[in-house]
């Protein structure tokens, strides 16, 4: 959510100083996500400055610092304000999200549709208009779901978040309210951190968890055993002072009424983040979410099972039509049905609660538990309190979180009734008969082929402001038995019907922009009765082809004073291979630049051999050494052109960097 909350759908790669440093200007608290602090001191520098630009600049930085720490109504206007000063599309794009969190779908389908407008294409948009346009349909209808919702009396003006059952009648939440020894305030809110509570439902009454438990960093999110002897819950931790902050799962025991010391569970890694466990009613599987830089962007859900040695077995990522490229967190079970949100399944703002179940080899398509359960503000662990006593009429009962507006707080617990009515049993009966034949079943490929919209048109350094889809681009889909071709329409789509249990390769080709192949499989998709047409989206993104123009290879770091490839480069270079196997007819020149620390002469030979050892590890994969040159360049081209004794981390950072450039055929 985008207050606490927002810690569980984030990198929370924070260190040490990020809590305690002394900050003296706007930007750089927000740059140390301290934005509670940074607001007032943005707000000062808003009114100070003069020129246009500049204040179209700190009025989005503010915006962003309240949407960030939970100011959301306010968050928007300052977004405006942005828009006013001609931000561009970055302020559009944040003002839009805004109208959807606060519900005003109206506003947003407008606002997004000025986006398209900003950036050239209809494509970025028709995903968030379509989603204002569900919601507005769904708040229509939300009295034939079956669900109320009402707000529970122990929520406080704070963020109280991730219920969960405890013994009977209780339930254990997380929440920074204040409370005995919590002195140090978390400056990305500036509220305590958060800690474990034990909530009577019955009487509303709030006492602290165990004292071992609620330790002086961030804890969140538990889940415990059915017998409550045995508790998960994540923690924040770093090496040292100065180290990077990542969140952990911690397995605690309970001997009599004293909880014993935690400890990580040993599959967690280091600098991945792993949160929101939840363990199932028999206590062998461990369902959880994982945000790993090296393998996804945002979070995806995984489970664990536990072995007969007592350790948790190595973690298993949930298939693709439940992770997406966006953030899947808060997995809960009931009975067999799984519960979780999403930020990027189709949905009616921030994050949706979803649900799905198990089919004969996977898990069914997500289905969106619409309104009143989920709102345009983020909605989050949906949790079924199968103690309650159920009335003739109700199918379940239970609890979830939200900071929609009119709450206590920023994150609040709402209390959920699901009735039984006619359109819910219908629902039901279908959903249940999951083992009769499936009949026609078909599998459809959906496929839309995109490029960038850079900020500068002709600079492929600038920022990425959007996408637009391409037409008239040519698609060889090939399984080895059988070939065809499709082209991709005036709005970039294309669409084939693939076969069942069968390993598919694309070949994209377009003029001006580099081959792509996209390797997909048929093989172990999981059948589902109620829906036999099964249809697989897939977007394909191409690059347009940059002659002669330095192209910055991210996540290229050499250690100091050496040029040898360091393993953490490798996965960018052999991207770069693989890109030169695709397209065969290119050259390109990988070059290298370094900072203005040590002397000119210096510099150029250390950027030269680091070039060549690029080129060398290149070469080493099987790339012809006739395509390739390697050049240093030293200190003499820098991308910030700053006195060398004024440049800042940053600069220098920007400056120390490798490139490929695209080479004309007679260079």
């Amino acid at each position: 959510m985008r207050s606490r909350l927002l810690l569980l759908i984030v990198s929370f790669s924070l260190s040490y100083c990020s809590y305690t440093e002394k900050i003296r200007d706007g930007r750089t608290a927000l740059a140390r996500r301290q934005y509670h602090v940074a607001v007032p001191m943005l707000e000062k520098e808003y009114r100070k400055e003069k020129s246009e630009s500049e204040k179209g600049k700190i009025a989005f930085s503010i915006g962003e610092s309240m949407e960030k720490s939970g100011r959301r109504e306010e968050s928007v206007q300052w977004f405006k304000k942005a828009i006013e000063h001609r931000n561009g599309a970055e302020a559009i794009r944040a003002f839009a999200g805004g109208l959807k969190f606060l519900e005003q779908y109206h506003e947003a389908i407008q606002a997004y549709r000025d986006l398209g407008v900003e950036i050239g294409s209809n494509y970025e948009v028709k995903k968030d208009i379509t989603a204002c346009e569900n919601a507005i349909k769904w708040k229509l209808g939300e009295g034939k779901s079956g669900f109320t919702v009402e707000k529970v009396a122990f929520n406080s003006p704070f963020d109280d978040f991730a219920p969960c059952m405890y013994s009977a009648g209780q339930l254990v939440i997380t929440s920074d309210r204040p409370g005995p020894g919590k002195q140090q305030r978390y400056k990305w809110t500036g509220r305590p951190f958060s800690d474990f509570y034990i909530i009577d439902a019955e009487n509303n009454s709030v006492k602290n968890f165990a004292a071992l438990i609620n330790a002086s960093e961030n804890e969140a999110a538990a889940t415990f055993s059915a017998d409550h002897s045995k508790m998960i819950f994540c923690r924040s931790v770093s090496e040292g002072k100065n180290d990077d902050a990542y969140m952990k799962l911690f397995s605690a025991v309970r001997e009599g009424a004293l909880w014993g010391s935690p400890q990580v569970i040993s599959f967690c890694r280091e600098m991945v983040n792993y949160w929101h466990p939840y363990l199932s009613n028999d206590g062998k599987k461990l369902y959880f979410s994982v945000n790993d830089p090296e393998l996804t962007s945002g979070f995806d859900l995984y489970y664990s099972a536990l072995g007969e040695n007592g350790e948790w077995g190595e973690p298993i990522a949930f298939p693709k039509n439940i992770n997406s490229p966006g953030d899947e967190v808060f997995p809960t079970i009931s009975g067999d049905t799984l519960y979780f949100s999403s930020n990027y399944h189709p949905g009616m703002g921030g994050l949706d609660i979803f649900k799905t179940y198990p089919l004969r080899n996977g898990w069914a398509n997500p289905v969106n538990l619409k309104a009143p359960i989920n709102s345009g503000a983020d909605d989050c662990s949906f949790v079924a309190d199968l103690s309650a006593p159920l009335q003739k009429d109700e199918l379940l009962k239970g609890f979830f979180c939200s900071n929609r507006k009119g709450g206590a707080g920023g994150d609040d617990i709402y209390r959920f009734v699901k009735k039984n009515i006619p359109a819910v049993k219908a629902e039901v009966s279908v959903a249940t008969d999951r083992k009769k034949d499936i009949k026609q079943s078909q599998i459809w490929l959906d496929g839309y082929i995109v490029e960038k919209i850079f900020q500068q048109a002709e600079d492929p350094n600038s920022k990425v402001i959007g996408k637009r889809t391409l037409s008239e681009v040519y698609v060889n889909v090939s399984n080895g038995k059988e070939k065809m071709q499709v082209s991709s329409n005036q709005d970039g789509y294309f669409t084939v019907q693939l076969q069942e249990n069968a390993d598919y390769v694309l070949q994209v080709k377009k003029d001006g922009y580099l081959n792509k192949t996209v390797e997909l499989s048929t093989r172990n998709m999981p059948k589902d009765a109620d829906n036999p047409v099964q249809r697989i989206e897939v977007e394909i993104e191409l690059e347009k082809i940059f002659k002669n123009k330095e192209i910055v290879l991210k996540n290229i770091y050499y250690d100091f004073d050496k040029s040898e490839v360091r393993d953490d480069a490798k996965p960018t270079l052999n991207e770069l291979a693989e890109l030169l196997r695709e397209n065969q007819n290119i050259r390109i020149r990988l070059s290298s630049h370094t900072d203005c620390q040590g002397n000119e002469a210096y510099n150029e030979d250390l950027s030269q051999r680091r070039a060549q050892s690029a080129v060398d590890y290149l070469i080493s994969l099987g790339i012809s050494p006739s395509r390739l040159q390697a050049k240093g360049f030293g200190e003499s081209q820098p991308a910030v052109n700053c006195a060398c004794s004024k440049c800042t981390d940053a600069d220098n950072q920007a400056n120390r960097r490798t490139t490929f450039t695209i080479l004309d055929d007679d260079q």
